[in-house]
């Protein structure tokens, strides 16, 4: 396969590993006003979505634990698991200036979330995997176990890239060789089935518990090799068509993958858990570049949040951010 002028396959047997993602370059871009807006409205989910009182949570790739923290002074128990030990680090410095009631709840384990199960347990009334899955050739092991370690009927919250909408930024930044390459990149989709018809509905502004689960009866195939960028050259926004879908050089720059809603709702069936609704994440503001973090930043958070609830705005988001819940285990 040749895309955009670079080719390759990825062919290490075993389980593909994510591309690692610059410390540096993270801590940089969550200072920005797009990293404080995507954090501020993953938060307000949260605090919609999430079990009252003393939950137990498990934030997988919860880096630096700006969720984390967040939920603790909530008074939520949570561990976060991370395979940086850099990321985590950046984590206890965090942690040293809450009070001792709110470190007391945090744990802080270095792993993989495919391992999460065998690592911290499972039994969460919660568990969370924000900007994890686009790191990933193969979403469908992390999936499993994000699953395996919640209760029956615990929540699952996860967020990845939307790739309904790569074209937009892009677009709304005047870069339209990449606008364009964007736009004529096949829908992604990290369920492996069909690419789904721009009209099919997952969730909605409220949650509608089952009725979303039938994206898992989409036939899948065999994913093929990872095919494209991964060191192969691709520019600060570039996209390449890839045969796992669309994959884009992130801010940060690694390469990224983007899904569907309904591919990531399909991924999570086939895991056990059925979507409940999903929101848009940046909407109004994901054009402006590293912007620094304006005095009216509440505004915009107010505006991106109340448009991220419903169609057709959430459509055009940069990131999907799916509700989901773990469904009873078969016995016997």
């Amino acid at each position: 396969m040749h895309l955009l002028g670079i080719s390759g396959t990825w062919t290490t047997p075993g389980p593909p590993p994510p591309a690692p993602v610059p410390t540096a370059a993270y801590a940089r871009h969550v200072e920005t006003l797009r990293g404080v807006v995507r954090h501020e409205l993953v938060a307000r989910a949260l605090r919609t979505h999430l079990p009252a009182g003393p939950a137990r949570v498990l934030d997988v790739g919860g880096g630096d634990a700006w969720q984390a923290v967040r939920m603790a002074r909530d008074g939520r128990e949570v561990t976060v698991l991370d395979p940086d030990p850099e990321m985590l680090e950046r984590a206890r410095r965090r942690l040293l200036g809450e009070p001792d009631a709110v470190r007391a709840r945090v744990r802080l384990v270095e792993g993989a979330g495919e391992d999460a199960p065998r690592l911290v347990g499972g039994g969460y009334d919660a568990v969370t995997c924000h900007g994890v899955l686009m790191y990933l050739r193969e979403p469908g092991p992390l999936a499993d176990a994000l699953v395996a370690a919640a209760r029956p009927g615990g929540l699952l919250s996860v967020m990845t890239k939307n790739a309904a909408a790569l074209a937009l930024r892009p677009g709304l930044e005047r870069r339209w060789p990449a606008a364009l390459a964007a736009l004529r990149a096949e829908t992604g989709d990290a369920s492996g089935g069909r690419p789904q018809p721009g009209g099919s509905e997952v969730g909605g502004a409220e949650p509608r518990g089952a009725e979303a689960g039938a994206a898992q009866e989409e036939p899948v195939r065999e994913r093929p090799p990872w095919e494209g960028p991964v060191g192969l050259g691709l520019g600060p926004g570039e996209v390449a068509l890839v045969e796992a879908g669309p994959v884009e050089m992130g801010n940060v720059g690694v390469p990224t993958r983007a899904d569907t809603v309904e591919g990531l709702a399909a991924l999570l069936a086939r895991s056990g858990a059925e979507t409940v609704t999903w929101y848009g994440v940046r909407i109004f503001t994901d054009h402006l570049g590293d912007e620094p973090v304006p005095p009216d930043v509440d505004q915009m958070v107010d505006a991106e949040w109340e448009a991220g609830r419903r169609d057709p705005y959430r459509r055009i988001a940069r990131q999907i951010h799916l509700i989901a819940r773990a469904l009873p285990r078969p016995t016997g």
